[in-house]
């Protein structure tokens, strides 16, 4: 009769499986900041694509209507310390649909012109639209980076305040709208008639006089 093998089961201690624990952790650890990584620079390399082609798909589902006009305004606010009688510069610009319709879009590029007075406001406003009305709105300072401060589509009398930069610009809000070019229905009245007929004394004077 053949004498059958002994099988010995060999169990690991509790140091050893308290290194293999160890072991695993480290390697999936290193496994998964790998990956983090690559998934990272991937996202980065398409983030420009995506953005693309989500705005594409936005000017193609809803459009801007053309009866409305994107009106944009940026109010640069001045310390009392650096001048007492004027509290904020501003600088607008509208843009039409017909142009935000447009294959490339439209785009406004402004500066605070202050006439004869001094201005505080050193800095270039770049405005651009899309056919979904999607807008974008830079500041390009004398000093600094280029600051985004809007990039999308807004609400009507949307505010967005912004951070000031040191020998360019204070801080200030930017404001939004969506003007209607409609015309109203129903007839239409001059506010002032007597403006027309020039009988604004003796309107006046009626008026006063059954007081």
């Amino acid at each position: 009769m053949k004498k059958q093998k002994k099988i010995t089961t060999v169990t690991d201690t509790p140091e050893q499986s308290w290194l293999v624990r160890m072991r695993n952790k480290a390697a999936f650890a290193v496994i998964a900041a790998t990956a983090g990584a690559f998934l990272n620079m991937y996202t980065d390399a398409l983030k420009p694509a995506l953005t693309s082609a989500w705005a594409w798909m936005q000017d193609q589902a809803q459009p801007l209507s053309d009866d409305k006009i994107i009106a944009v305004e940026l109010r640069f606010y001045i310390p009392t310390s650096v001048d007492k009688n004027r509290s904020f510069e501003a600088v607008s610009a509208t843009l039409w649909p017909t142009k935000c319709k447009r294959a490339e879009g439209a785009s406004v590029m402004n500066t605070f012109d202050s006439g004869t007075r001094d201005s505080y406001t050193n800095a270039i406003v770049n405005i651009t639209c899309r056919a979904s009305g999607r807008t974008l709105v830079t500041l390009t300072p004398q000093n600094g980076s280029i600051a985004t401060l809007y990039d999308g589509i807004f609400k009507d009398g949307e505010k967005i305040t912004f951070a000031g930069v040191p020998g360019s610009y204070y801080a200030g809000i930017l404001t939004l709208h969506l003007l209607d070019t409609k015309m109203p229905d129903g007839p239409s009245h001059p506010v002032n008639k007597c403006q027309i007929t020039n009988t604004c004394a003796e309107e006046f004077a009626k008026e006063i006089n059954h007081r």
